[in-house]
């Protein structure tokens, strides 16, 4: 079995999948396989992916559309690594990027995850963001840094700025398909409940923020389907045995979260304008 999974649901993302598939086999790291889950595209994303010949890739297409998380459980249940690093298929990942995660991973056996320092790229790899949330290479106490989170926002990044570890992942079990924008925050703060947090002070992942992103179509669309999504996220944290949420800490969230909203549909309406 290879040391690291690299998961990579895919859907209609043709534009940028080859720059997304380049990244993964440049690494430094070299044991792991790449899985590529196909939602039913309908663009040119399969042939794309299926036009490589590097055997650590696995191709999939499902049978029928899954939808997003639907599509990231799908990949999540064919990985065979001891970790399991999720990237998407408009993101970059730096040369180095699994080799630093894996040796934090490797050396610290209290860590459920791990993320580093990261940037945020237009459609044209323009970086109009460097966001670096601590100054060094650390490791964090996992329920203190998920309440952290919980209470302020999505301190891990996104899915492709984490590397998770196997045996953790089999005890919280799968993404919730109740959500729609957070899946991967809520599923950050549960693995955090069963182990520390470790930080790579070290930019290793870009993420992309295109027009045709999931993130800018959400984020364009109407605010019920934002609300009702933070309610559904707050349920499920609300129901983890692992730890309990106050009434304090639920305004403390809901509060910044509309804050946090309302920066990003601002920038987002930028970036289309």
């Amino acid at each position: 079995m290879p040391a690291i999974s690299v998961c990579m649901p895919t859907y209609n993302g043709a534009a940028y999948l080859k720059e997304a598939i380049d990244s993964v086999l440049s690494q430094s790291f070299t044991d792991f396989e790449l899985i590529i889950t196909d939602d039913c595209s309908k663009d040119e994303t399969l042939s794309i992916a299926q036009s490589y010949s590097d055997s650590r890739i696995r191709v999939y297409r499902n049978e029928t559309n899954k939808g997003l998380v639907g599509n990231w459980n799908e990949s999540l249940g064919k990985a065979e690594g001891r970790y399991i690093q999720f990237f998407f298929q408009d993101d970059i990942m730096a040369h180095n990027s699994l080799e630093r995660k894996f040796e934090l991973m490797e050396e610290d056996k209290s860590l459920a995850l791990c993320f580093s320092a990261s940037c945020i790229v237009d459609s044209k790899d323009v970086v109009t963001m460097h966001r670096r949330p601590y100054k060094k290479t650390q490791t964090f106490d996992g329920k203190d840094f998920a309440l952290k989170s919980f209470r302020s926002h999505n301190l891990y990044g996104e899915p492709s700025n984490v590397m998770l570890r196997r045996a953790v992942m089999e005890e919280v079990g799968l993404f919730n398909p109740a959500l729609s924008y957070t899946p991967d925050w809520e599923y950050w703060i549960r693995m955090s409940l069963h182990g520390n947090v470790g930080y790579v002070d070290e930019e290793l992942s870009s993420f992309r923020v295109a027009n045709t992103s999931t993130t800018s179509k959400l984020f364009a669309g109407k605010d019920g389907v934002l609300a009702q999504d933070d309610r559904n996220f707050i349920d499920s944290l609300r129901s983890q045995p692992e730890w309990t949420l106050t009434d304090k800490d639920v305004r403390a969230h809901i509060r910044s979260n509309k804050i946090r909203n309302f920066a990003k549909r601002i920038y987002f309406a930028t970036r289309r304008s």
